[in-house]
């Protein structure tokens, strides 16, 4: 595992180049009728965008018991501002070490697959 997953959340500009490795011109994603295209690179695009945005929007709010979490319509990057955040010194939108290991583990599988 690379030295900064550790403390992935706590440089976001690490964040943002490691996180374009895995992104692309959108416009790659649709057929020549401009439809999206539903293929194993966008459905796997897809999965790793939505489990690291769920990722950082869930941050804050970790290690809180159920009855703590605010309303779902109160949920947001930033938590509504009577609530504790669990860490309050990451900016709102950083994922954790769960999203920067998920991204090793691909790097790895796909180092595996390219071969």
């Amino acid at each position: 595992m690379p030295a900064y997953a550790a403390s992935w959340s706590s440089r976001p500009s690490l964040q943002k180049k490691e996180f374009q490795r895995f992104s692309y011109n959108h416009s790659t994603c649709r057929g020549s009728d401009g439809a999206y295209v539903n293929n194993i690179e966008n459905r796997v695009l897809g999965a790793i965008m939505g489990f690291c945005v769920g990722d950082a929007l869930g941050v804050p709010y970790e290690f809180h018991a159920a009855s703590e979490i605010p309303r779902k319509v109160d949920i947001d990057y930033a938590p509504p501002s009577r609530f504790i955040r669990a860490h309050a010194s990451v900016a709102p939108g950083t994922w954790s070490d769960d999203s920067a290991q998920a991204l090793c583990l691909l790097t790895s599988a796909l180092r595996r697959v390219v071969r």
